[in-house]
C-alpha cells in the first residue's frame, strides 16, 4: 500500500514537536517538570506535545517562556506548512 502524503496539519505538528522536544532536552526539564509549571498533569503535556495544535495561545506562550524559545523558533513554529 502506497504510502499517503503528509497533510499540512501533520507537516506543522511534526515541526512543533521537534522545536519542543529539543529545547525540552537543552533545558533538562521532564514531561512532569514542564506540566506542573503549564498547571496541567503529565499525560495531558505529552498528548498536547504528540498533538500540537491541541495547546492553547496561553499554555505555548508560557511554554515558550519556560522552555526559552528564540524567537526564530516561535516564528518557524508558526510558519505555514508551504513556508517550510
Amino acid at each position: 500500500m502506497p504510502k499517503l502524503k503528509q497533510s499540512d496539519t501533520e507537516i506543522r505538528n511534526a515541526i512543533r514537536k521537534k522545536h519542543i522536544l529539543g529545547n525540552q532536552a537543552k533545558a533538562g526539564l521532564g514531561d512532569e517538570e514542564i506540566a506542573t509549571k503549564l498547571h496541567m498533569i503529565k499525560r495531558t503535556f505529552q498528548l498536547r506535545v504528540k498533538r500540537p495544535d491541541t495547546f492553547t495561545m496561553k499554555e505555548l506562550i508560557k511554554m515558550f517562556q519556560i522552555l526559552k524559545f528564540s524567537e526564530k523558533e516561535i516564528v518557524e513554529m508558526f510558519k505555514e506548512a508551504k513556508e517550510v
